[in-house]
């Protein structure tokens, strides 16, 4: 809970003087032949892991209410990857789709909260190392919820060497609680 509060505190205390992706200065940009957004560093997140039935998912809930403001989101993992293959095949031909897709995230949101993040598809694995590096490099912070801990995600999955960037970005822009040994 103290991480949480520390978290909340620097979410709200955060003033936010970034020009959402699309605005004027993002389209001067464009035409000066700058494509690259900003990096902007995000307020360092919490992936909480644990067994089943420690309360990660009312901790978040918790917290996601509690945050002032309409620039969050809290989505299931497997809603929020279902978002992201429907605007992957919207997105048919375009360059850096990922990268589009974290700037319309970044329009409706700063903070992302998932839960239960896992990952099975190797789809889903080959997407997330440059959407989680596109989404962090605009600032979203990342709430997140898990069984495992994020060394063990995709853990034996398919070409599992291109998901660990996904890993790395996790850890880090999160910090990373094991929920089972504040149960203790």
């Amino acid at each position: 809970v103290d991480r949480l509060e520390t978290l909340y505190q620097a979410l709200t205390a955060k003033k936010s003087s970034a020009t959402p992706p699309g605005g004027l200065i993002a389209r001067l940009g464009k035409l000066l032949g700058k494509n690259e957004p900003d990096a902007q560093i995000p307020v360092r997140g919490l992936y909480m892991w644990g067994g089943v039935g420690r309360g990660k998912t009312w901790l978040m809930d918790l917290f996601y209410h509690s945050l002032p403001g309409e620039r969050k989101l809290r989505l299931h993992f497997h809603r929020f990857m279902l978002r992201v293959h429907e605007e992957l095949t919207a997105l048919q031909g375009q360059i850096d789709p990922l990268d589009i897709i974290a700037d319309r995230f970044k329009t409706e949101t700063d903070v992302l909260c998932f839960d239960e993040f896992f990952v099975t598809d190797i789809t889903d694995a080959m997407l997330l190392g440059g959407l989680m590096k596109a989404l962090f490099a605009r600032g979203i912070t990342l709430v997140a919820t898990s069984n495992i801990p994020p060394d063990e995600l995709y853990r034996n999955g398919l070409q599992r060497a291109r998901f660990l960037p996904a890993i790395d970005a996790i850890k880090q822009h999160c910090d990373i609680m094991n929920v089972d040994v504040l149960a203790m």
